[in-house]
């Protein structure tokens, strides 16, 4: 889905179909709003308005809202840990310096935000393209070389709520674009090469903190943007076959790109792209994936 500049109209592309439709939000009318991060069918969304600049939830399908308190939104990166309906539910964002992380941390029901920062100390840490992933109570953020930084939100003491590692190492050549996302329960990151030259996953393995390439994804599909990165199946009766492949944000005239596994090329569905990278594509800067009502 991509908000346009300055309007109500929400545009959203099924990636199966190659089909384009709209949906008026009239709380974005007049506003330049974007999207910060997509997760459990919500939207968190930063708007400049007249009354200035502010930070809210939204839900596309049943025009629901809400806000929270505001804050400066010139961070890296932002995520919520569950729907923001629930009782649990917790956003969090940062800014990464060359010294030190600024993080900012709400939970739903308190008025304002909790702020704490962790130096490297060191360490070289360059937040990566992607938001942070909350994982098993943690938050990880993803360096551009693989490494990481994990804030435990339950930590009292600050000083050792945010720990930089050097580890994983970096699994391969690339540092142009970079993703972190969770796939049933593990967590996984994208490289990308220049122009799209390759495309890499790899899967976290915790107990020796390095980076495992996978080359079959087997029936599991990975959609991936600079705000949003979702992981769903392909055992569906209406998207069979869909597995093994990375979609992104990106377009190939009006067709949606995809990467596949198993032939190492992008493709498109619809016109017969096949190509060794991304080039002469356009990319949606601030879309979003989001899981649509079942």
């Amino acid at each position: 889905m991509h908000i346009g500049s300055n309007s109500e109209l929400v545009k959203f592309f099924d990636p199966v179909t190659n089909s384009t439709s709209t949906l008026p939000l009239p709380s974005l009318k007049g506003t330049e709003s974007i999207v910060r991060c997509s997760k459990h069918g919500w939207l968190l969304i930063s708007s400049q308005g007249s009354s200035g600049e502010q930070l809210f939830f939204l839900n596309p399908f049943t025009s629901e809202r809400i806000d929270l308190p505001n804050m400066e939104c010139h961070q890296d990166g932002f995520t919520f840990s569950s729907p923001p309906t629930s009782p649990e539910c917790m956003v969090i964002c940062y800014a990464v310096s060359p010294v030190d992380v600024d993080i900012y941390t709400i939970c739903r029901g308190v008025y304002g935000w909790k702020f704490s920062r962790a130096e490297k100390k060191g360490i070289h840490f360059k937040n990566s393209h992607s938001n942070p992933v909350y994982h098993q109570g943690l938050f990880y953020i993803m360096g551009m070389t693989g490494n990481l930084c994990i804030h435990d939100p339950k930590q009292m003491d600050e000083n050792r709520a945010t720990k930089f590692m050097n580890l994983p190492r970096r699994p391969c050549a690339s540092i142009r674009r970079s993703y972190l996302l969770e796939s049933r329960g593990k967590l996984l990151s994208v490289f990308t090469g220049p122009m799209g030259r390759f495309l890499r996953v790899f899967e976290l393995k915790q107990t020796t903190m390095a980076w495992k390439e996978i080359h079959n994804l087997e029936d599991t599909m990975l959609f991936l943007s600079s705000t949003s990165l979702l992981s769903a199946t392909s055992s569906g009766a209406d998207i069979s076959g869909l597995g093994n492949k990375v979609f992104l944000d990106r377009f190939s005239g009006r067709d949606g790109i995809f990467y596949s596994l198993a032939t190492r090329k992008f493709h498109t569905f619809w016109s017969g792209r096949n190509s060794s990278d991304w080039r002469d594509t356009k990319e949606y800067t601030y879309s979003a994936w989001i899981q649509g009502r079942s």
